[in-house]
């Protein structure tokens, strides 16, 4: 593993093109961590795009490397590539990073955490433009990226009607229907934005998932996305025919958080569910959302009818219009599977 400290951008790019360097000699290499020590004239996403920028410059390749980790050597899985779950470095920095995987100088690489919106923290200085998101697609399309087992994606500050986004969503889609990603795990897709994804998003989101080609598929995470006017529910109906046995046969976790689901979004995802066979999920996931007891009672009917006999917890919790008769309801049917009511 191989750890640093970063101030000058030029030191970095310099170390970066060492690394891959045809002399340097380090198939094995499998770990980079870039540790920051603040400094408030220095925007910390300079220098990592610096060292990106350095590593695709050199003509070697590194065909161990399966982490680059920005922060301490001891941070979680849930923090590589910046993460910490509120801080991404943007499809912009990334950009050579992506290369590096097109062009199969990086092929063991197993987990990818993207900013996809028009910026990170330092938005200013940081704008994602769609040639990167075109970069970020093209990466997944790679046949050097099939070691990638955790996707996650982040749409950050878009605002209403960005003309951007549903474009951006496309490509990501494109990327997802890739014939690469069929050892895939888990996608995550975070939407917290003004304008979410839009319909057009999650219509183009719901078709790289339906493509049939994420056999592996065990964990599906949306989060946010449905701040348009009935985005939610268009979401919901257009999942309820994408995530299904069919084309994602291992999914086991589904999460719909933050979507602004209706009452009639998840009426449409169970009535499709009831005609095509749905996955054989064990956590269902509907946390924070705006269902009330209309939408309880679509529930309770879905899991009586055991359409998903294996489903073994369904969590319910900040849904606040569903009032405390419905509550009782399903802690008396359901004292075992439901959660958070």
């Amino acid at each position: 593993m191989s750890q640093t400290y970063f101030f000058d951008p030029d030191i970095l790019q310099a170390m970066g093109e060492a690394l891959t360097h045809a002399g340097a000699s380090l198939r094995h290499l499998e770990e980079i961590a870039l540790q920051n020590r603040p400094i408030l004239s220095v925007q910390e996403d300079v220098p990592v795009k610096a060292f990106l920028e350095g590593m695709r410059r050199g003509s070697g390749g590194l065909p161990s490397l399966h982490t680059f980790r920005r922060g301490p050597a001891d941070l979680e899985s849930d923090d590589y590539f910046g993460l910490s779950r509120t801080r991404e470095i943007s499809a912009d920095v990334m950009r050579p990073f992506f290369s590096l995987v097109s062009s199969g100088k990086v092929v063991s690489f197993r987990e990818l955490f993207v900013e996809i919106g028009p910026g990170g923290p330092f938005t200013q200085q940081n704008v994602t433009q769609l040639p990167d998101v075109q970069a970020f697609a093209a990466a997944l399309c790679s046949p050097h990226v099939s070691s990638l087992r955790r996707l996650t994606v982040s749409l950050r500050n878009a605002p209403m009607n960005d003309p951007d986004t549903p474009l951006k969503m496309s490509m990501f889609s494109v990327g997802l229907a890739s014939e690469h990603l069929s050892k895939l795990e888990e996608v995550r897709v975070f939407a917290f934005s003004q304008g979410g994804m839009g319909v057009s998003g999650a219509r183009a989101l719901a078709a790289g998932l339906g493509s049939g080609k994420l056999s592996s598929l065990r964990k599906l995470e949306i989060v946010g996305g449905g701040h348009e006017a009935g985005g939610g529910r268009v979401l919901a109906h257009v999942l309820g025919e994408s995530v299904v046995r069919e084309k994602l046969p291992r999914l086991r976790e589904l999460t719909l958080r933050a979507l602004g689901l209706s009452d009639a979004g998840l009426k449409d995802l169970t009535d499709a569910w009831g005609l095509q066979q749905p996955p054989a999920l064990v956590s269902l996931d509907l946390t924070t959302n705006g269902l009330s007891d209309a939408g309880a009672e679509t529930l309770a009917a879905f899991l009586q009818s055991r359409r998903i006999p294996s489903l073994s917890r369904v969590r319910l919790s900040a849904n606040r219009g569903i009032q405390a008769g419905r509550k009782a309801m399903l802690k008396r049917d359901f004292p075992d599977l439901v959660e958070g009511v």
